[in-house]
């Protein structure tokens, strides 16, 4: 029997196998990449909502805890200070967000409570007893990079959900 050898055109064929491989190869790689990346922002997002949310619940409570009788007679008067609210906010915040994951900046942190009417930091005016708060939160992402989420929340005595 007769060994053949490999025509020209056999070879030609097999180096485009490898070429469309490879091609292959780099297009996933790139998917792949921006689907890490979509990732990551998806989870960037899910956590700075509820960072939001923990902001949110801890100004409503301080809110709350004012005198019902003054409040009544339009008296209103906030006691929280801005430990206070601090405090609070570390035990509102989620258990997915650990304190492995996530800090509070306190030197930049800004917690204003308005018991009369005026003008907040970035010239919001405040016409109702209220909570400013303007606090930046360290948060690790996918890539165990900190980023910094920065949550502005102005929260009144008739904020809605």
């Amino acid at each position: 029997m007769v060994q053949s050898t490999p025509s020209a055109s056999t070879i030609r064929d097999s180096k485009k196998g490898s070429a469309v491989l490879i091609l292959v190869l780099l297009f996933s790689s790139v998917l792949i990449l921006a689907n890490i990346g979509f990732v990551n922002y998806r989870l960037l997002l899910a956590q700075r909502d509820a960072l939001e949310d923990a902001v949110t619940s801890t100004a409503l409570a301080e809110l709350a805890k004012t005198d019902p009788v003054k409040m009544a007679y339009g008296e209103i008067e906030i006691l929280a200070s801005a430990q206070d609210f601090i405090n609070d906010l570390q035990k509102n915040i989620p258990n997915t967000l650990n304190s492995s994951y996530w800090r509070i900046d306190l030197s930049t942190a800004k917690i204003i409570i308005y018991n009369t009417p005026g003008t907040a930091p970035d010239g919001t005016y405040i016409a109702k007893p209220s909570i400013y708060a303007d606090i930046t939160f360290y948060i690790h992402d996918v890539f165990k990079r900190e980023v910094p989420i920065r949550v502005k929340k102005i929260v009144s005595i008739d904020y809605k959900l």
